[in-house]
C-alpha cells in the first residue's frame, strides 16, 4: 500500500463529534489514523466503557485526568472510544487524540477536520512531548 494514511482517513465524516485525526508510529513509519468517542449519559449507576484498538485503562485513567483536572463529570457517562479501521494503537502519542475525541462527543462540538493532534497527557493534565514530532507533522 503506497500510502496507507490516506487509507486509513478515507470515508471520515466531515463534521461529526467525536472524532479526532492523529498520527501514530508504526515501528518508525508515521501513519495518521481516526479516533473514535462516543460519550453518553448512563442509563445505570456504573457507567460503562469499551475501548476497541487501544488500551481500556488507558482510557479510564485519561477519562480520570478530564474529571480530577479539568471538572467535567465523566462518571455519570459511558464513553466508548474506537481506533478506526481495525488499528490497534497502544503509543501514549495518542492520549490527546482520546481526550480530545471525548470531550468532542462529550460537547457534541466537532473538531476542525483539518486538525491533526498528538501527545501524551500527564496525571496533572499536562501536555506532554513526544518522539519524532518533526516527522508526525511531515505525515499530515
Amino acid at each position: 500500500m503506497e500510502n496507507p494514511s490516506e487509507y486509513m482517513l478515507d470515508g471520515r465524516p466531515e463534521q461529526a463529534s467525536g472524532a479526532v485525526v492523529s498520527c501514530s508510529l508504526e515501528g518508525t513509519r508515521p501513519i495518521l489514523l481516526e479516533v473514535q468517542a462516543l460519550v453518553a449519559e448512563t442509563n445505570f449507576g456504573m457507567p460503562r466503557r469499551t475501548a476497541a484498538g487501544t488500551d481500556y485503562n488507558r482510557v479510564n485513567l485519561l477519562m480520570a485526568v478530564l474529571e480530577k483536572r479539568c471538572h467535567y463529570e465523566m462518571s455519570r457517562f459511558d464513553a466508548y472510544v474506537n481506533i478506526a479501521g481495525g488499528m490497534k494503537m497502544n503509543e501514549p502519542a495518542l492520549d490527546l487524540a482520546i481526550v480530545m475525541a471525548l470531550m468532542s462527543s462529550y460537547k457534541d462540538r466537532p473538531v476542525d477536520s483539518k486538525m491533526m493532534v498528538f501527545g501524551e497527557v500527564g496525571l496533572s493534565g499536562e501536555v506532554r512531548a513526544v518522539s519524532q514530532a518533526d516527522q508526525r507533522v511531515s505525515e499530515a
